[in-house]
């Protein structure tokens, strides 16, 4: 809804958190090693005037802020002040963080009137009036009083106990009007808004509602789009972590580099297939696992367990095929009364012998 997330991260006692901040008082003008760097607008403290609640608020920040604050107050600063790079996490889809489904907005209001009117028709639809006219002259003027008029009215009234059923009581010529065509069309507007909603988002609609489409064209497709909008955002944590780890090792000494596999529920056996298929020539072992949902230290610790403790490789080995089985080429030698005469004669010649193995 905002575009865009604002946190900081913290340390309280042995676990790592980050807290979200209120983005109506954050901003990224710039970036700071190529993640995006937060500005922190002070007067956010100045909205809680009860003294407790301002003290307690503190409380939930980290400490940066309250010497920020009264670096603010004491005029050594402005309002507007950058948060410390090394915590202060900014993520967001474009750079001018206009939120990703922002297009889709005014299609919503078009669908919603639409239902709306669905909604006006079907009552319409349900509705039943009742006419009974009153007997009138050659000169069109009605041969009872109106006392009489108003008392049929009301004993036809009386007699209808359905909702949905009125009464007109009139000594004209009454015409009715058949809104059916029209309410046919307000359907057809209703799924073009609906599609058209889908199509600013830039989704398939089988994804969330297969309807009468029933086909699954371009499905894959659509999904892979999905996908690839949220793996720019894995380019932004791994350059944040990558800041972050330069702040706390000492490069010089150690090299490291994050790695975040663009794997997803939709798409992790295909990773997972060919992950196992490079590992097979020599690659890595541990992102076959980690596409399974399994960690690489779980993994290690497994197979220690398995293997050093439960001896599970000795205990079990794969069945025996051409692929794992070794020893000597070809197949054994049939006997002589397997052998025709001539297959005897070429053994005893060994006619076999310079035959390539």
């Amino acid at each position: 809804m905002d575009g865009v997330f604002y946190g900081y991260e913290r340390q309280l006692d042995d676990v790592i958190t980050l807290q979200q901040l209120p983005p109506q008082f954050c901003r990224s003008k710039y970036k700071i090693n190529g993640s995006y760097a937060i500005e922190f607008n002070l007067r956010f403290f100045d909205t809680y005037k009860d003294i407790q609640l301002k003290l307690k608020l503190f409380e939930m920040f980290p400490e940066d802020f309250l010497q920020l604050y009264l670096d603010y107050k004491d005029g050594k600063s402005t309002e507007w002040v950058q948060l410390n790079p090394s915590y202060a996490r900014c993520h967001k889809f474009q750079d001018d963080a206009r939120p990703m489904l922002a297009d889709i907005f005014p299609e919503l209001i078009n669908l919603k009137e639409y239902k709306e009117l669905d909604k006006s028709k079907t009552k319409m639809d349900l509705y039943k009036l009742i006419v009974q006219k009153l007997p009138v002259d050659d000169d069109g003027e009605p041969t009872i009083l109106l006392e009489e008029a108003k008392a049929l009215h009301s004993n036809a009234k009386k007699m209808i106990s359905q909702e949905g059923i009125d009464v007109l009581t009139t000594p004209l010529e009454v015409q009715g009007v058949n809104l059916q065509e029209r309410g046919s069309t307000i359907n057809d507007n209703i799924n073009r808004a609906n599609n058209m909603v889908f199509d600013e988002a830039g989704a398939s609609r089988i994804i969330f509602n297969g309807g009468s489409d029933g086909g699954s064209i371009g499905l894959s497709y659509s999904i892979n789009v999905d996908e690839n909008t949220m793996f720019p955002l894995l380019d932004q944590f791994k350059r944040w972590y990558d800041n972050k780890f330069k702040s706390l090792v000492n490069t010089k000494n150690y090299w490291f580099e994050n790695l975040f596999p663009e794997v997803t529920r939709f798409n992790w056996k295909e990773k997972y297939d060919q992950y196992k298929d490079a590992a097979t020539l020599g690659y890595s072992k541990l992102l076959p696992i980690v596409t399974m949902g399994i960690k690489q230290t779980t993994f290690l610790n497994l197979l220690q367990y398995e293997n050093d403790l439960l001896g599970l490789n000795d205990l079990m080995s794969p069945l025996r095929s051409t692929h794992t089985q070794s020893g000597e080429q070809g197949r054994p030698e049939q006997g002589e009364k397997s052998l025709s005469e001539k297959g005897i004669e070429t053994r005893n010649k060994n006619g076999n012998k310079n035959r390539s193995k």
